[in-house]
């Protein structure tokens, strides 16, 4: 795997720094419960090329003025946008995202590569719904080839449980440059 994506549209609440339990987890990743496990949002890795990788990150930036629930939250990836600049859809091009700047472990995106990349089922069905060949995602054949089997509650329980005690900063992964030139 390359990286992984979210959104924040998909997440529930914070967790805070100190002690977490069961419900600090639940609340983060509250979505997509299913009945018949109790859990949550299947966690998929999905071969992207790099061209759809940045109009991916585009089309956030290009929203993150009217919500934030499109806001990406990733691992494995660094990126910076200016969210001043006019959105995509004005010009036709990026506008927002830099894209020398988008960097998947620290080498900077290629447009006609594949990345590997692990993201919910629904933040997958969403990327899937932007593209104009859109895969069949009831195609039997694809999600076997796609799915991890894991839900994103398990994923993010044994990562806590790893960490024993949560002490956190940001670690500027995603940079609106606008942001920083106010300051």
């Amino acid at each position: 795997m390359d990286c992984a994506l979210d959104v924040l549209g998909y997440e529930g609440a914070d967790i805070y720094a100190g002690k977490v339990v069961g419900n600090n987890i639940l609340r983060a990743v509250p979505y997509g419960y299913d009945p018949v496990s109790g859990l949550d949002f299947k966690v998929v890795v999905v071969p992207l090329p790099g061209s759809l990788l940045l109009g991916g990150l585009e089309y956030a930036a290009d929203n993150v003025t009217n919500t934030t629930d499109l806001a990406v939250q990733g691992s494995g990836i660094t990126y910076t946008y200016n969210s001043n600049n006019p959105p995509v859809q004005q010009l036709g091009l990026l506008s927002r995202i830099d894209p020398s700047s988008v960097k998947v472990n620290g080498t900077s995106v290629d447009p006609g590569k594949y990345y590997m990349v692990a993201m919910s089922d629904q933040v997958f069905n969403f990327l899937n719904a932007l593209t104009k060949n859109p895969q069949d995602p009831t195609d039997p054949g694809m999600l076997s080839s796609l799915s991890t089997g894991l839900n994103e509650y398990t994923i993010v329980r044994d990562y806590m449980k790893s960490l024993k005690f949560v002490l956190y900063k940001s670690e500027g992964r995603i940079k609106d440059t606008a942001v920083a030139a106010s300051k």
